[in-house]
């Protein structure tokens, strides 16, 4: 439990201070994935999907302008 809390505020400070917001937003979204297969459907399940979305709608937003090209690029 202490590693998961020191994880969720490292990933929360690095995001405050824009710091490779798409890479640290994408370890967020990893550990959020995590966390909803390995404590399965309870009443916390739909909280942690919306925190997904979030974090997912954030990597996508901040990615660096080289992987956006490839994969424009990619499907032309």
């Amino acid at each position: 439990m202490i590693g998961t809390a020191i994880l969720d505020i490292t990933i929360g400070a690095f995001l405050l201070v824009d710091f490779l917001p798409w890479l640290v937003a994408l370890v967020g979204a990893i550990h959020l994935v995590i966390v909803l297969v390995v404590n399965g459907i309870t009443d916390i399940t739909v909280r942690d999907i919306g925190l997904l979305v979030a974090t997912l709608a954030i990597v996508i937003d901040s990615l660096p302008q080289k992987v956006l090209n490839k994969t424009v690029s990619q499907k032309l």
